[in-house]
């Protein structure tokens, strides 16, 4: 797995020669990966011996900019590891084209497959990876060996040990590293096989959340100096809008939404969205008329719906817990208040829960520790849904 990761190669690849003649759209500048059209599925048997096709990508198109660190998230099965490991060359796909950097190191209907270590890609893998037996010197310059002068192998190697804040750590082997220290050598190793593009398989999944919150911050302050653009797969959410440049949300091999964390958080395209990426409370319901919608809790109003959107329309309505305000019970005359018993109410530790009953449905809100003193289990409030928090969800 090391050798096929590594990347640090100056001789040219016949497959990467014929990738130039290969007649494909231009690519857009200023891109450190393009993926075009891709598809790719697995052939197996099933319980009956039938043959039968899994669909790991499904026509995947995506945009990776130089210096963006894009953060593929989804549930395990999503396609998001496979989509990575086509990128690295690490899988052949069926269909569709990759560029890097502008070249084309994979393309179905030319014929083309750059071998992964021609790619000049480096990869970070979920274990780290590092070599137990090699010094840290010797493991970040591990991607160089064969391709140049040993001492001009040390060079770059100190070079990038320094970037990284771990100089004074050459000497010494993996299992006398800190997590984080064993992080930053499997990182200078990435970016001694490519100085601009770097791939995450779920780097962080094996460490403890106080410690994997630590990494992050790490790994940001080390994006942030270093500007390498990146790919990182992940199916933790929190990691996800802490690390992304842009969110990627996949499902089924497909990809659901696409854009900076705010705006997935905030206006999830679809209920799927909605309920992957942070809390959120929803009701079936349908569009009525303008700007209002029919719900178990009743006719709410909405400020704003998608274009696309038409009276009668099935789907749900949502609301994130934040965005939940709660009054005294009768408090007057107000848009979208719906009258609730208080269910239970959780300290989380940074925020607290009040859960709910509205008509029968569930609802939560997160509230301030002064309010959570006024509240108890059976007590009858009003909740205030803002018509400017409400969001309209297609199924």
């Amino acid at each position: 797995m090391e050798s096929t990761s590594s990347g640090a190669v100056s001789r040219p690849h016949p497959a990467a020669e014929a990738a130039s003649e290969a007649p494909a759209a231009v690519p857009e500048p200023g891109l450190a990966v393009e993926v075009r059209g891709l598809r790719k599925h697995y052939v197996g048997k099933g319980a009956d011996r039938r043959r039968s096709e899994v669909v790991a990508i499904d026509g995947v198109d995506l945009q990776v900019r130089a210096g963006e660190l894009v953060v593929l998230l989804g549930p395990s099965g999503c396609g998001k590891t496979t989509l990575l490991r086509c990128i690295a060359g690490l899988e052949r796909p069926q269909h569709g084209e990759v560029r890097v950097h502008g070249r084309i190191v994979f393309s179905a209907e030319a014929g083309v497959f750059v071998p992964p270590e021609h790619r000049h890609i480096g990869m970070m893998f979920q274990s780290y990876a590092l070599w137990p037996h090699m010094t840290v010197q010797d493991n970040v310059a591990y991607p160089l060996a064969g391709h140049a002068p040993r001492a001009q192998r040390e060079q770059q190697v100190d070079g990038m040990l320094e970037r990284l804040g771990i100089a004074g750590l050459g000497h010494r082997y993996p299992g006398e590293l800190s997590g984080g220290q064993q992080q930053r050598v499997a990182l200078a190793r990435a970016l001694i096989a490519s100085q601009s593009l770097v791939l995450f398989d779920e780097p962080l999944s094996n460490v403890d959340a106080k410690v994997r919150k630590r990494l992050r911050a790490e790994l940001r302050e080390v994006k942030r100096r270093n500007g390498f653009a990146g790919v990182y797969v992940t199916h933790d959410q929190e990691e996800a809008m802490e690390l992304a440049d842009t969110l990627v949300v996949m499902e089924s091999g497909r990809i659901r939404q696409v854009g900076s964390p705010r705006a997935v958080y905030e206006r999830p395209a679809s209920i799927y969205v909605a309920d992957f990426v942070g809390d959120i409370n929803r009701w079936p319901a349908r569009l009525v008329e303008p700007g209002r919608a029919r719900c178990e809790l009743g006719t709410l109003q909405l400020s704003d719906r998608p274009a696309q959107a038409r009276d009668g329309d099935d789907g749900w309505v949502g609301i994130r817990p934040e965005h939940v305000n709660l009054a005294p019970a009768s408090a007057g005359t107000l848009i979208n208040r719906v009258p609730a018993i208080v269910q239970d109410i959780v300290h989380l530790g940074a925020r607290i829960e009040c859960r709910m009953s509205a008509g029968g449905m569930p609802l939560t809100a997160h509230v301030a520790d002064a309010q959570a003193h006024h509240l108890s289990v059976g007590q009858a409030v009003d909740a205030l849904l803002p018509p400017e928090m409400l969001r309209w969800l297609p199924r």
